[in-house]
């Protein structure tokens, strides 16, 4: 392990895997967050509930208001958790060009290229696992933001429950 160039590749390698490690991170936390989210909205909604109950109670257009603007935070909330690079465009996926690979597919394709190649050649293998941790990292982060894009518009529906109690005082 005396050839410098080794010793490169293997730094190179490390810290690629440290940057995915990095992202996977970040992926995994905001699907925690999202499930905060889910549980927020559902403690909301039966705020909101409860206090329709009582008399006097806003006007039920508020409430309407209310529940669908916690309905809109679950549905996005659940899609930052559950959104992939399979996931539809439909249902929230990625919204690639027709030319542009899944990162998935990218990924899996580094992947057989480094267990294809034979362990003869060091510096080809180490240089292959390098783009292997570089595709995986890419992949990462761009579903990590993603899924925070996803996060960050289901907390507008905290809107909804806001504008009832903010007409619940006005009234």
């Amino acid at each position: 392990m005396d050839d410098p160039a080794l010793v490169d590749l293997e730094y190179r390698a490390e810290f690629e895997r440290q940057q995915f490690a990095l992202y996977d991170t970040r992926r995994l936390s905001a699907e925690t967050h999202a499930n905060a989210v889910i549980a927020a909205a559902i403690a909301v909604a039966a705020f909101v509930l409860a206090d329709y109950g009582r008399e006097p109670h806003a006007h039920l257009v508020w409430l309407l208001v209310a529940l669908l603007g916690i309905t809109w935070a679950i549905a996005l909330a659940s899609l930052a958790r559950v959104v992939s690079w399979t996931t539809p465009r439909w249902r929230g996926g990625a919204k690639l060009a027709r030319s542009e690979r899944l990162p998935s597919n990218i990924v899996g394709q580094t992947l057989s290229a480094v267990r294809s190649l034979n362990d003869a050649d060091r510096n080809a293998l180490r240089e292959r696992i390098v783009v292997h941790w570089q595709a995986r990292a890419e992949s990462a982060w761009r579903l990590s933001q993603l899924k925070d894009r996803r996060l960050g518009l289901s907390l507008w529906g905290f809107a909804g429950p806001l504008a009832y109690f903010a007409a619940r005082l006005a009234s």
